[in-house]
């Protein structure tokens, strides 16, 4: 699924920053989308185990509905 965020100027150049120095880290280019994966999985925030979008579902779309359904299903299968 592709999506369009919105970024303030100085957040975009924050990351654009980011981006450029993950590039010379690793040695070869990344996408943004790369350099946003690599942050979220060395954030020191603690993401609960169990998955939840609960509190969302009244105003999902269709996508939306099914991503609720399979984190749903997952979230019973973890209960067990």
């Amino acid at each position: 699924m592709v999506t369009t965020i919105q970024l303030k100027e100085p957040t975009k150049l924050a990351l654009f920053e980011v981006k450029n120095h993950l590039e010379n880290v690793f040695g070869r280019s990344m996408s943004y989308d790369e350099v946003i994966e690599y942050l979220v999985k060395t954030s020191q925030v603690d993401i609960p185990f169990s998955r939840t979008v609960r509190k969302f579902r009244g105003v999902l779309g269709a996508e939306g509905r099914q991503i609720y359904e399979k984190m749903r299903q997952e979230e019973l299968l973890n209960e067990k």
